[in-house]
């Protein structure tokens, strides 16, 4: 064949992909969403819900709420009912220094402890201050002399995108009356950032609800006082000092299980050799891989090329991710903790568990001294035993689970230590007669319900508000029917003295100065 025809034949085999690779470029981008008339890929506008698909997601909710419900004395509807509206103003000035502190998450309207300041300064809070980007600090005098709590949150505080805002003692809360209104039943929660969000209003609404389709006769107020990244001991200043005062009925305390968040869970686990605690092994180069990395970026203007880029990482549209291959693991219970049983006597001598039961006796404590009946909560981790997640929706979930935090621990072996952890609450809320909400064992197993191992979406706080309501209500008819509710434990003045003072503004400078100051003089002092 003469060289015209191979010319030819070539030219034509090339027409011929391009043509291909147009016609499967045009059909990623209509299947995919995609705007035709841009180079760079642009989703097109999205169709309005329809009355359809609203119904729909309703039919979905109240299926997962029908695993929910587990009181005949509610009524289903109030599930959907919003939660207690905020009337509180949004601080311009905070949403600025938000705004200009946009990786602070949060921290730079944080109320910060006078006391973390020195003479012995916290560490963490000195790195922080060194990148804020404002020159006023703000501080509130020690209750105590202690740094605990470590830090309240400022008044009228937007968390924007999130819809709350702070109220005038910096909770989570709708506006409150200082001197406690005749008829009303007040709830405190403590906790940390898997209870900072709206299920507090949320239960406040149902509660209401409730009170009025019974006839009650009371009405319910929720003073949500909890803060990301606080532990049990600084919330319990919280319950000591800033919410006493204001007349709990009943205070509810929910945390994060420790054992997952504090380091606690290597020392479970006896690792084969060879295998370290939190070090997953990377991922093997392959052909995919490589492919990956030549076409991540044309996957800003080919839609064919993002298709498979998603589907070579797993992170396309309703691909599903199983738990991957780990090496065996022998798990290492505390004496006294097997199963669902415990014996506290026993599990007290282990540093963890003793922590726990510890923490567990100081909230009845408190709880006790300012006249609230203490409630407790089994805990929850978004993991099961042959849990699926989407690789595109749920791909935060799935490196929690498989990444640093637990590896290589199996979701069933993740599981086991959620289990013996909530066993050990249970086990002490019988001896010491103290109510229990089953928060892990109503909780729908249902990945869209977490954003990750530990926090719920939206959906996920209302059902746990529902959870939580659902076993308050035998616990309140029983305390109305006694007389013991509503309690008139509010402080006497009328006034709250823990926010009794303004608010400090402090200069950045100086206390960086003192500080740096202060852990030199430490550093001498130990030389």
């Amino acid at each position: 064949m003469n060289r015209g025809g191979l010319a030819r034949r070539a030219l034509l085999l090339v027409v011929s992909l391009l043509w291909l690779l147009g016609g499967a470029e045009a059909l990623a981008r209509f299947t995919g969403g995609w705007r035709f008339d841009r180079l760079h890929l642009v989703a097109r506008p999205r169709a309005a819900p329809t009355a359809s698909s609203a119904a729909t997601r309703q039919a979905g909710e109240r299926a997962l709420l029908a695993d929910a419900t587990y009181s005949g004395s509610v009524d289903p509807d109030w599930f959907f009912l919003p939660p207690t509206p905020i009337k509180e103003p949004s601080s311009r000035r905070l949403l600025t220094r938000s705004r200009n502190n946009p990786t602070a998450m949060g921290q730079e309207n944080y109320v910060w402890n006078d006391a973390a300041f020195g003479p012995h300064p916290d560490l963490h809070l000195l790195d922080l201050l060194r990148t804020l980007k404002e020159q006023q600090i703000f501080a509130f005098h020690s209750y105590d002399g202690t740094i605990l709590p470590r830090y309240r949150l400022y008044p009228d505080n937007d968390f924007r995108p999130t819809p709350w805002i702070t109220d005038r003692y910096g909770w989570l809360s709708v506006r409150l009356r200082t001197p406690k209104p005749p008829y009303t039943i007040r709830i405190g929660i403590i906790g940390d950032s898997t209870s900072q969000n709206f299920y507090g209003r949320q239960l406040q609404a149902y509660l209401n609800a409730w009170a009025a389709a019974t006839h009650l006769g009371v009405s319910f107020q929720v003073l949500n006082g909890a803060r990301q990244g606080l532990e049990q001991q600084d919330e319990l200043a919280v319950l000591k000092y800033e919410m006493a005062p204001m007349g709990l009925d009943y205070v509810y305390a929910y945390f994060a299980p420790t054992f997952a968040v504090a380091g606690y869970t290597q020392t479970f686990a006896r690792l084969p050799p060879g295998v370290s605690f939190g070090h997953p092994p990377p991922p093997r180069p392959g052909w995919w891989a490589r492919a990956v990395r030549q076409l991540a970026p044309l996957a800003q203007v080919s839609a064919l090329a993002r298709a498979l880029v998603e589907q070579w990482t797993g992170t396309a549209p309703g691909s599903l991710l199983t738990e991957p291959s780990k090496p065996p693991v022998r798990l290492e219970l505390p004496a006294g903790a097997r199963g669902r049983r415990v014996d506290l006597a026993r599990a007290e001598k282990n540093p963890y568990l003793g922590g726990l039961i510890g923490d567990l006796d100081r909230l009845r404590r408190i709880a006790g001294s300012i006249g609230a009946t203490p409630i407790v909560s089994d805990e929850h981790l978004c993991v099961w035993k042959g849990m699926v997640v989407n690789g595109t929706t749920h791909h935060l979930l799935y490196d929690d689970l498989n990444g640093p935090l637990f590896w290589p621990l199996s979701y069933a072996e993740i599981r086991r230590l959620l289990d013996m952890h909530n066993a050990t609450i249970d086990t002490w809320a019988r001896a010491q007669h103290v109510p229990v909400v089953d928060i892990d064992g109503h909780y729908p197993r249902d990945p869209d319900l977490c954003s990750d191992t530990f926090h719920d979406l939206p959906l996920g706080m209302r059902l746990r508000a529902w959870i939580i309501f659902q076993r308050l209500i035998p616990l309140i008819r029983r305390d109305l029917a006694a007389g013991i509710v509503p309690r008139a434990n509010a402080d006497p003045s009328g006034h709250n003295p823990a926010f009794a003072a303004p608010i400090q503004e402090l200069d950045r400078t100086a206390l960086l100065r003192w500080m740096q100051a202060e852990l030199a003089t430490e550093r001498a002092a130990k030389q």
